[in-house]
């Protein structure tokens, strides 16, 4: 009691600061809190009259709208254009997807047409191929020299050995003979504006002697053909826009087609000699790796649900100076015609593609003392042998109406083919699609030694070189 009384005047001072403690401590933390509140307001109040000096008018949306449906315009018209890029003329009509005769009639029909078709392309560049050994013949004998007697080939007879062959011990015969053989392939190049013929082009060979082996089959080599041409189509437009305004091959740029093809590169061919062709199937691109040319497509570019993509071949001898005319030339837009519907009386429409893309090139010298060289005359300026693999694209939507069964099972296409059962999963479907993928490009890669083989026996039959 004596110390309550002896302190009793300090609990009145001790109270007041434990009651200021109170207050002041909560009064302190709330106002930081407070003065953070006000910041923030302070900063949104900001931002909300930053946006609101932004607000688009009412008639933004409007403009928006617009804006969208012309990017939308945009896009469907690059839809269109690249459909319309692969709806193409037909060679025979009534065939694709499925003809309804089902005679073998039909496809003898369809070779005979096909040939017909790779005839004109031929004469519409003013083309045929060096003098044979016949023509050479007919001349000397109409000469009345005895000179040039059987040759071995246009690569290997008369072709070599009367052109740069030796002259014989008081040859006044064999001089006589050279300069017959001079003037006839004289002749030839000047009145032509491209050494071409309508062998280089194997599928014009292949309907000669066609025999019907199968619907399957028989409907696979009308639609390689049919493709196969639109190619040969290009490179001949190619070949004849580079020529315009030259009536022979001296002043001509290109000035001999060596060929085009899809299973193997391009090489020399003796057309006067040549037994028959084999299919030339192409080389539809379903994976990454290297396909039957053996060149990868670095543009990333392979069949899938948009696109087919096929590689192919083509060989020229060219002035030294216009190779890179000629492959800028091949990858530049051109013309072609359609019917509706893909049918003989459909309306006719003008349309236009741009589908080749070069993937490899490759640049020879030739040696026009050399076999293959032989009657063919290129003037006096120099020329190259000018090789190239091209990656070709299709657009599915604007074709598959066409595209035969056998065609759409090799590219997964058909219901055969994607087919699972509904016990498995997605995984394992994709799994065994892409097996299946390899499996059957081994498998074309299988057949394609075997083409090349059955054309080696071709050659070594019909005496090349």
């Amino acid at each position: 009691m004596n110390f309550i009384r002896k302190y009793s005047a300090l609990l009145v001072p001790v109270g007041v600061v434990f009651v200021a403690v109170a207050i002041f401590v909560p009064t302190l933390l709330t106002g930081r809190s407070i003065s953070k509140d006000m910041q923030d307001r302070v900063a949104e109040d900001k931002k909300i009259r930053s946006m609101r000096s932004k607000i688009p008018s009412k008639a933004q949306s409007d403009v928006e709208k617009l804006y969208q449906g012309e990017h939308k315009k945009d896009a469907d018209e690059i839809a269109q254009l690249s459909r319309r890029s692969t709806q193409r003329e037909l060679i025979y009509y009534n065939i694709f997807p499925k003809p309804e005769d089902t005679s073998q009639q039909i496809y003898v029909q369809f070779g005979a047409q096909y040939r017909s078709a790779i005839d004109d392309l031929i004469k519409s560049m003013n083309a045929l191929d060096a003098p044979g050994d016949i023509d050479i013949r007919k001349e000397t004998e109409t000469k009345g020299s005895s000179g040039g007697g059987a040759g071995g080939g246009r690569f290997g007879g008369l072709g070599v050995s009367g052109r740069f062959g030796t002259m014989a011990a008081g040859g006044k015969k064999e001089s006589s003979s050279n300069a017959i053989v001079d003037a006839v392939c004289n002749k030839r190049a000047e009145s032509i504006s491209v050494y071409a013929h309508p062998n280089l082009l194997n599928w014009y060979g292949f309907w000669e002697k066609y025999k019907y082996v199968g619907s399957d089959p028989a409907l696979k080599d009308c639609w390689y053909s049919q493709v196969a041409y639109w190619i040969y189509k290009d490179v001949v437009e190619t070949i004849k826009a580079m020529n315009a305004g030259s009536d022979c091959v001296y002043t001509s740029p290109v000035k001999r087609l060596v060929g085009v093809r899809f299973g193997s590169h391009v090489d020399y061919v003796d057309t006067s000699r040549m037994l028959f062709a084999s299919a030339d199937e192409l080389d539809y691109v379903t994976d990454s790796d290297a396909g039957m040319l053996g060149v990868e497509p670095w543009t990333g570019r392979m069949c899938n649900d948009d696109i087919d993509v096929v590689h192919f071949s083509v060989g020229v001898i060219v002035d030294s100076k216009a190779v890179m005319s000629f492959i800028k030339e091949l990858c530049t837009q051109k013309e072609h015609k359609y019917r509706e519907g893909y049918l003989a009386g459909g309306q006719e429409r003008i349309y236009k593609h741009n589908q080749i893309t070069v993937l490899q090139n490759k640049i020879e010298p030739v040696n026009r003392i050399a076999a293959e060289h032989g009657y063919y005359r290129y003037g006096d300026g120099a020329v190259v042998r000018l090789n190239l693999v091209c990656e070709y694209i299709f657009n599915r939507s604007a074709y598959d109406k066409i595209k035969p069964e056998p065609i759409k099972v090799l590219l997964f296409q058909s219901e055969a083919t994607t087919q699972t059962s509904t016990s498995g999963s997605s995984k394992t479907s994709s799994s065994s699609k892409k097996k299946s993928s390899t499996k059957t490009k081994a498998s074309s890669k299988d057949k394609s030694k075997g083409i090349l083989k059955s054309r080696r026996n071709m050659d070594v039959d019909a005496g090349e070189f």
